[in-house]
């Protein structure tokens, strides 16, 4: 395909956005084959059906967020990746 027509093509399939993502650049600034081996499979659905994973239940939370954070700050602590006053002036934020 000539670039006129990939970039027709493109336009046409409004993958624009899809490219951008895939390839972190401006569909104008990806390369023919690039491009040619996206819009092949741009849109097409999966040759097999995917069995739909079980649902986890929620768990409810306990405790408060406040104590979650003083158990990580002395977690951290112990680990010494934060001195005590570190800690200590984390812990006053709370």
């Amino acid at each position: 395909m000539s670039r006129k027509e990939l970039y027709a093509k493109v336009k046409k399939l409004g993958a624009a956005d899809a490219i951008k993502t895939k390839f972190g650049d401006n569909y104008t600034r990806v390369s023919n084959a690039d491009l040619e081996d996206f819009l092949r499979g741009f849109g097409k659905k999966p040759a097999t059906k995917k069995e739909a994973a079980p649902k986890k239940e929620k768990k409810e939370a306990t405790g408060s967020c406040k104590e979650a954070m003083v158990k990580l700050l002395s977690t951290l602590q112990a680990k010494r990746a934060l001195t005590a006053k570190e800690a200590e002036e984390v812990a006053a934020l709370l």
